[in-house]
């Protein structure tokens, strides 16, 4: 079974540009683009759901960072 990442469109602290990022670099994963219903969190920090779990930083790059640490894992 692949690794799903979910990202959120609508929320302000994720940019087009990331979403095209993760698209591009993690194009072995299934990749669900829309809302996750974490409109709170998604306001001020940028994060997406790594197989069902938040990944949430202050930056996109800790975010990515983060994602990398759990796919090695």
């Amino acid at each position: 079974m692949k690794n799903l990442i979910q990202i959120c469109d609508r929320c302000k602290a994720i940019q087009k540009e990331d979403i095209e990022y993760i698209k591009k670099t993690y194009s072995d994963c299934s990749i669900q683009v829309g809302c996750c219903n974490l409109c709170g969190i998604g306001r001020s920090k940028p994060f997406v759901i790594y197989n069902h779990i938040p990944i949430i930083a202050d930056t996109f790059e800790e975010v990515i960072k983060i994602l990398e640490e759990r796919r090695k894992s």
